[in-house]
């Protein structure tokens, strides 16, 4: 096996609601030594908390995996999830990411996002929005037959 040329982290639990807040501030302070821009850090939290508990609530086999990831050409930070989701979730997943990805601006959308979730008996849906639009990366989905993985990367700058 190959030595990883960035620095990059990788778990895999049975879902647990609990462990997210865990993961999230593991990943944060495994980053600080790594990047110096704190409102990064704390950008990268916020993506990762959500993209974890939207997996974890929505496995339906009560696995759960994440990989997070510094890549240098192009300067990114990535954050993958994989889950096996039902039929159902996979879709509102598709159909969530392909109107963020419509929505020329991402903080609008967001407050869109929001007066709906204002009527919505279940969930909040706001999620990946706001990983979008307050945590600033981009969001992408591929299928690996029943498994999903979403991805959000964000830009780094030199130096951070």
């Amino acid at each position: 096996m190959a030595a990883a040329s960035t620095p990059f982290i990788e778990v895999s639990f049975a879902p647990s609601m609990a462990l997210v807040s865990h993961v999230r501030e593991f990943a944060s302070a495994f980053y600080q030594h790594t990047l110096q821009d704190p409102d990064l850090i704390s950008r990268l939290g916020v993506a990762t908390h959500e993209l974890l508990e939207n997996a974890v609530k929505h496995s339906s086999d009560g696995l759960t995996r994440v990989r997070i990831e510094l890549h240098e050409e192009p300067r990114t930070i990535s954050i993958r999830t994989w889950n096996r989701p039902t039929g159902e979730h996979l879709e509102t997943l598709k159909q969530n990411l392909e109107e963020i990805a419509r929505s020329p601006d991402p903080g609008a959308h967001y407050q869109v996002l929001m007066r709906r979730s204002a009527k919505r008996a279940v969930g909040s849906g706001l999620g990946l929005g706001r990983i979008r639009a307050e945590a600033e990366f981009e969001l992408r989905y591929e299928t690996h037959g029943p498994e999903v993985e979403v991805i959000a990367e964000c830009p780094v700058a030199p130096g951070k």
